[in-house]
């Protein structure tokens, strides 16, 4: 129901909006499905393109729907830039390219080393037990079987950095000497962040950490670490589940939880009283990419020691 009334609330908005855009109508719109994705083409890009955010932080990648002024803003698009891999897509993209033929739909997972099926990273056997006693007896699939987190991880924003860079050139041709200035700084960043992490993972190869969501799943798999993960196949633990995790915690001698603020805390804080671990805060959902992968780096350095 909600696609066949694409047309009439994409039409209202687009009468709605187009004289507040027309001042910036000379640059191309690009539109991104998360804010991270936003960070690499507003710095390579710099400022001959627009660009737009379709899902805030706390939206669900699986069920949200575009406002209208975010439809508008598509059908003006050159561009959706996505992590692909997740229900909204699949379910909105197809009508993207209905109602703007034109629309380049840029997926940032194609041609990456993805990571497939269990999202928990604490070691097979830990894994296999947890999801047997907690009633969670699938693995953690993302829509496609795939893990989308991996803008979480500096040797794969290497290749989005590059993809997205190419995108731009092929826009915007004339503007090739400034995207790859741009790009180059954007490159020495995220040298930066991967030198920052190994030397700060190098002494803590092989340990674990506790995260509620499985979402960094891609840098332990950069550096050689662990990811237990409370939340299973998108459920929380029951009560003997959550047993198990507080076991696990303390045999891991687990010292700070990492949670995000888009998910309920009330199990990890419930672990942390257990264990007398401490809860960490951390975005992996921010803009600024640097700042949210230094942040990541130093907290899950201080859960190592």
């Amino acid at each position: 129901m909600r696609i066949k009334l694409f047309s009439i609330v994409l039409l209202m908005a687009i009468l709605m909006g187009c004289g507040s855009r027309e001042s910036s109508s000379s640059k191309p719109m690009i539109i991104v499905s998360i804010q991270p994705l936003q960070y690499f083409v507003d710095k390579i890009g710099g400022d001959a393109v627009q660009t737009g955010v379709l899902m805030p932080p706390s939206a669900s990648h699986e069920s949200y729907d575009p406002t209208p002024a975010q439809l508008a803003g598509i059908a003006k698009a050159v561009a959706y830039v996505t992590t692909g891999n997740t229900g909204m897509d699949n379910q909105w993209i197809p009508t993207f390219k209905e109602q703007n033929p034109n629309i380049s739909i840029i997926d940032l997972s194609e041609g990456l080393n993805l990571i497939t099926g269990s999202c928990n990273h604490q070691g097979e056997e830990d894994a296999e037990k947890l999801d047997h006693e907690t009633g969670n007896h699938e693995e953690h699939h993302h829509e496609g079987g795939a893990d989308p987190h991996f803008w979480i991880s500096p040797s794969r924003a290497l290749l989005m950095a590059d993809r997205v860079y190419k995108m731009l050139v092929e826009f915007m041709p004339d503007k090739s000497d400034i995207f790859h200035a741009n790009y180059e700084t954007l490159i020495r960043e995220i040298h930066s962040v991967d030198t920052l992490a190994r030397v700060a993972f190098a002494p803590h190869a092989g340990k674990s950490f506790m995260i509620f969501h499985p979402a960094l799943t891609y840098l332990a798999d950069d550096y050689g670490l662990h990811q237990i993960s409370i939340e299973l196949d998108g459920k929380e633990p029951g009560a003997e589940g959550l047993r198990k995790v507080i076991d696990l915690a303390r045999k891991e001698r687990i010292g700070i939880i990492l949670v995000q603020n888009q998910f309920d805390t009330n199990n990890a804080r419930t672990i942390a009283k257990e264990t007398g671990a401490k809860i960490k805060t951390i975005d992996p959902m921010m803009y600024d990419w640097v700042k949210s992968m230094n942040f990541l780096i130093e907290a899950l350095s201080e859960s190592f020691n």
